[in-house]
């Protein structure tokens, strides 16, 4: 139909209407993830740890994890992988693998904290899982909804990077070199593993699935725990039996200012997503007009109430009054 459209009042208060309820539900299951979520990690403090402060550190490791379960959970829901970017993922099952080899064969990688006994593997362990099932799920099931020519930040491209600064710059604390590699190659890798998902995003430019929205922020969120505790701890990765002109004399400054970038990096997303959050609507990174949903050389500039439903969500519209209007 070429016209231009023109919505009388009971249009608009069905819109109105609709867009509250979709709004409301919106927040109420985006608050209720985080609530279930918040009570899992404050009773793993209160019973688990000895709530000493290098708990932070395995915090860091949770809202990760629940980052990645958040990823496999849209996809159960929605069969799709769109906007999902498998170079990210790839950096961050290479992160939880070298890792896991490091705390594994040296106790001075782990937190102090008595959850670092065994519940900060199992986070690891957990969290290499959920990464792998889903690179094996882009592979193999879901090929083609995976996003492949917008996800153009090469994995091995950063973990080339990340490899020439461990060997550069890197903690003494083990006395294996082989083992303080590892460790903070996963540590850089880690770093940079957010990129080629921000990048996906921007090209995307559209609406960011609730799910994803969710899985972002939460690797933000362990960001800024993990900033936390290397704030107080980081003199610690300071070499002291290296020349002070040696860069792993000041690895400890190194990895602060690293911790900062991640959490610069995330600082923009953290704060739509907050945004969208009290708001009930979906993180956008475009905004979008009729004449982009029609055809734009049919029809003349209109104002336009931009209307976004959870895609999850069902939402029954028993009365659409739209009239139209001739050129």
């Amino acid at each position: 139909v070429h016209g231009i459209y023109k919505m009388n009042e009971s249009g608009k208060k069905a819109i109105l209407n609709i867009t509250l309820i979709a709004n409301m539900m919106r927040y109420k299951r985006g608050l209720v993830n985080w609530i279930v979520f918040g009570v899992f990690v404050l009773l793993t403090f209160l019973f688990i740890s000895s709530r000493d402060s290098s708990f932070m550190l395995t915090a860091s490791s949770m809202f990760q994890v629940y980052g990645f379960f958040m990823v496999l959970f849209m996809y159960f829901q929605t069969k799709s992988t769109a906007g999902v970017s498998l170079h990210s993922l790839v950096c961050y099952l290479a992160v939880y693998i070298f890792r896991s080899i490091a705390i594994s064969c040296e106790v001075g990688f782990l937190p102090e904290d008595a959850s670092g006994d065994w519940f900060y593997h199992a986070m690891e362990i957990l969290g290499a899982l959920f990464t792998l099932v889903m690179i094996y799920i882009i592979y193999n099931n879901s090929r083609y909804s995976y996003e492949s020519e917008l996800d153009s930040m090469k994995s091995y491209y950063l973990m080339g990077i990340a490899a020439v600064a461990a060997l550069i710059i890197q903690p003494r604390l083990s006395k294996w070199f082989v083992l303080n590699f590892i460790w903070v190659f996963s540590f850089y890798v880690e770093t940079l593993a957010i990129i080629p998902q921000l990048i996906l995003f921007i090209k995307k430019e559209g609406e960011i699935e609730d799910f994803m929205g969710h899985f972002v922020a939460s690797l933000g969120f362990a960001r800024v725990f993990s900033l936390i505790f290397w704030l107080r701890t980081f003199s610690e990765l300071n070499s002291s039996n290296t020349s002070s002109f040696h860069p792993s004399a000041w690895a400890g400054y190194f990895f602060i200012l690293m911790q900062i970038i991640q959490v610069v990096i995330f600082a923009d997303f953290l704060y739509k997503y907050f945004v969208s959050l009290l708001k009930g609507s979906p993180i956008s990174t475009k905004t979008q007009t009729v004449q982009q949903l029609c055809d734009p050389h049919s029809l003349l500039p209109v104002s336009y109430t931009h209307l976004t439903l959870p895609t999850s969500d069902l939402v029954q519209i028993s009365v659409v009054d739209v009239s139209f209007k001739k050129k």
